[in-house]
């Protein structure tokens, strides 16, 4: 209600300053002088929170109030509500959106629903409405998110991967246990029978694994191509010979192969032979050794054989008399050995 001073001119009581509102349903507000039963009192400044969109706050009776009356809504939250005037017909004036501050300044209170002009207050909005905080590549958990005003929580964790490993308390060379989530533990490089290592964990200097100077319990040792053993010393390559007979009977010959390592066939005729290996050769570069039997029998005497073609997968020899004539057949036999690194 209005008081008249003297002169007749009408003074209303001052309303207060500030509020806030957490707008959970419509509302119908009343000037502070009012007293009206069940409603809300506007203050000059008014800060809303909605809970959701599209709440409707109606305005007090304009008629109660004096032209130049100020009463600003300031929207805090993510959603809109709206303003009605104070008419026995429902009036939209005007939708507040997230974040916005409007100023309705009250020219005209000829009728409940009075005359107001809308003025958008500090440009109508704050700077900031909402932010979301997110962890693009799951490295964090966040829980609560999304911050509206006037404010709230974001809570972050590490993803359980991350936080099995902040909770090694070991040292050492970190390793995956299990996937999804990750498990970690340390482990160190140890040595063992002839291996020594140092700095097996990788703290200090980085791990140094080393053949002990004297080497114990071992069977056996390879070098390149060459093996020793307790009892032995021979090459990894193809270990190949052969013992064979060529005889003459009639018009053909026969070989007869006695014995033999890598070795397949033995083909050839009248003193010269291919022996054709099961394994090839690593190298054409190998060495060959032939030998001769005889009985002494009757001359040509066969003397001395030699190589005369070298594969791979084969070596061609001759064998000749005293005179270099191939011979016709060795029925004493001929042992060949092929040596190769």
């Amino acid at each position: 209600m209005a008081y008249s001073i003297s002169d007749g001119t009408p003074v209303f009581p001052s309303q207060t300053s500030y509020q806030l509102i957490e707008l959970t349903d419509d509302i119908v507000l009343s000037w502070p002088n009012s007293f009206t039963v069940g409603s809300i009192a506007v203050a000059g400044y008014n800060e809303i929170i909605p809970n959701a969109a599209d709440h409707i706050i109606t305005l007090p009776n304009a008629m109660l109030a004096s032209q130049g009356t100020d009463l600003i809504f300031n929207n805090l939250s993510q959603f809109t509500f709206d303003i009605f005037i104070n008419s026995e017909v429902p009036e939209h004036l005007y939708t507040v959106e997230a974040g916005e501050i409007i100023d309705f300044k009250l020219y005209d209170t000829s009728t409940e629903g009075g005359g107001w002009r809308i003025i958008p207050f500090v440009q109508g909005t704050n700077d900031i409405v909402s932010f979301t905080a997110a962890s693009t590549n799951d490295a964090l958990v966040i829980s609560n998110g999304t911050i509206s005003p006037p404010g709230g929580t974001i809570n972050f964790t590490l993803s359980s991967s991350l936080a099995s490993l902040n909770s090694v308390g070991t040292t050492g060379i970190p390793v995956i246990k299990t996937t999804a989530p990750l498990t970690w533990t340390t482990r160190e490089i140890v040595g063992g029978n002839n291996i020594t290592v140092t700095n097996g964990d990788g703290i200090a200097a980085n791990p140094n694994i080393s053949l002990s100077s004297t080497l114990t319990n071992i069977e056996s040792i390879q070098i390149g191509d060459t093996v020793f053993t307790e009892e032995n010393l021979y090459t990894s390559s193809p270990n190949t010979w052969c013992v064979f007979t060529d005889t003459v009977v009639g018009l053909s010959n026969t070989i007869v192969i006695q014995n033999k390592a890598n070795v397949a066939t033995v083909t050839g005729s009248d003193g010269s032979y291919t022996i054709n290996f099961t394994t090839p050769q690593p190298s054409i570069n190998y060495a060959v050794f032939i030998t001769i039997g005889t009985t002494g029998g009757t001359s040509p005497v066969i003397t001395h054989g030699y190589w005369t073609s070298r594969a791979t997968t084969s070596v061609t020899i001759t064998i000749a008399d005293a005179s270099g004539v191939p011979v016709s057949s060795v029925p004493n036999g001929v042992s060949v050995m092929v040596m190769s690194s």
